[in-house]
């Protein structure tokens, strides 16, 4: 439907060969533990919230499988984006309001909630690249992406690379997550 193709698993070399299609650095590429949603669901105290607009009522804002999130050097969200508000489909409007016209770029849905942290994030993600180390940069940008929306990733791969572009100071860096076995399941497929 609309180049979404159904989730299925996917090894970390199956992983690595979408990441050299998107040209993606192996040091710059991770596999997104499937247990992360459900532990960000147990914190998300938003998701409890009958007020507070959701993709579904199924799942949070923290379980799309395409996400941009900027963090600062003290590991705090400061930037958040995903494909639930971005509007548009199957193309989707990453810079709709033009936020990412700038860098660090204006959050797309606020951030409310102390549930996600870098350090909490980086708990459920593993290397491609088993030489990998997380250094401490001034923004650590996670770009979550999967290969059954791949036409979609692309797009926001390209996004985040253009406002990449944007900082003056270069010292950002972009972490690529694939998040395809998240949604490998009964939540999630029918």
């Amino acid at each position: 439907m609309y180049g979404i193709k159904d989730p299925r698993f996917v090894t970390k070399d199956e992983v690595r060969e979408m990441s050299k299609k998107l040209k993606i650095n192996p040091g710059q590429s991770f596999v997104l533990n499937k247990d992360f949603f459900s532990h960000i669901e147990k914190k998300d105290t938003l998701k409890k919230d009958k007020d507070v607009i959701r993709c579904s009522p199924m799942i949070s804002k923290y379980e799309q499988p395409l996400q941009l999130l900027y963090f600062d050097e003290t590991g705090t969200l400061i930037s958040f984006h995903n494909n639930c508000y971005t509007g548009g489909f199957p193309k989707l409007k990453w810079n709709k309001n033009h936020q990412f016209e700038e860098f660090v770029p204006k959050t797309t849905i606020p951030i409310t909630d102390s549930a996600l942290r870098l350090s909490l994030l980086i708990s459920y993600i593993e290397p491609i690249d088993t030489n990998y180390r997380f250094a401490n940069d001034k923004i650590i940008i996670v770009l979550f992406w999967s290969g059954f929306m791949m036409k979609q990733s692309k797009e926001l791969i390209e996004t985040a690379r253009q406002n990449l572009k944007l900082d003056i100071t270069q010292s950002a860096k972009i972490l690529y997550v694939n998040t395809d076995n998240c949604f490998v399941g009964e939540k999630y497929t029918n």
